[in-house]
């Protein structure tokens, strides 16, 4: 059926997304530590350690953005294959012809 189909596709998107920009903003917050754990001759197994720490934090403040962006992908998927035939997609995609 469309509404799993659009589950799927959407959790694919949204897992996607979610790693990859979660692997990003950590890879740059890791780098702004890395000074500070080399200058004290830590370990790397301490540094990877240390910086995982934050990985939580970043997936709470990312999941809501990955989760908007996987569904209007999907959405604007579903909505260009049948010309707006899923009203729940036309709000998504653009709200303000919804409205109208």
């Amino acid at each position: 059926s469309i509404g799993r189909y659009m589950f799927r596709a959407t959790m694919g998107a949204f897992l996607i997304t979610l790693i990859s920009l979660t692997v990003v903003i950590w890879f740059t917050q890791a780098m702004r530590d890395f000074d500070l754990i080399t200058s004290q001759r830590q370990p790397l197994l301490v540094f990877v350690g240390i910086t995982a720490m934050i990985i939580p934090l970043l997936v709470m403040m990312i999941a809501p953005i990955a989760l908007r962006t996987a569904s209007r992908t999907v959405c604007w998927s579903v909505y260009s294959s049948t010309i707006g035939a899923i009203p729940a997609c036309t709000r998504l995609i653009s709200p303000s012809k919804a409205r109208s």
